[in-house]
């Protein structure tokens, strides 16, 4: 019993400094009352797991799952980053063919914040179509009509 109570003591204490040095390093701004929500919420789990226990409620919470629901984060970062690059993708070729440009694919190279295009690579135009794709694509996403490759 003794052991069960110092356990559930030394975790609310490292929960407490946890929150303290968080909010420490947060600047002061918008986002910060929603950290200080979650910290609370947080703080207020960890207090009353030790009852939830006591009560044989099984309402553990696991934080190094939540560790690995991060890292998932940063797999689906990835997913979303191929989704945007692959609607864009789509975007631009449902948009040539709505103009009347016939063309099989395309490939888009972006910065690594994605925030420009830094080559695009097309796919089956036709030679007399190639002059006005780019200029068509130049106009509409902003891009230089040497970052722009027919294949």
């Amino acid at each position: 019993m003794i052991n069960f109570f110092l356990k559930n003591v030394q975790s609310i204490i490292i929960a407490i400094i946890l929150v303290v040095i968080i909010e420490m390093l947060l600047p002061n701004g918008a986002n910060k009352k929603y950290v200080k929500i979650v910290s609370g919420i947080y703080l207020i789990i960890t207090i009353l797991n030790p009852f939830f226990k006591i009560f044989n409620k099984d309402f553990d919470v696991d934080f190094e799952n939540e560790f690995d629901s991060i890292e998932t984060y940063n797999s689906n970062s990835i997913d979303l980053q191929n989704y945007y690059i692959n609607s864009l993708k789509e975007t631009m070729k449902l948009e040539l063919v709505e103009e009347g440009y016939s063309i099989q694919s395309i490939d888009i190279i972006l910065s690594s914040d994605y925030s420009e295009i830094i080559k695009i690579t097309i796919k089956g135009a036709l030679p007399q179509d190639q002059n006005l794709i780019k200029d068509y694509i130049s106009k509409n996403y902003n891009v230089e009509t040497e970052k722009i490759l027919f294949m």
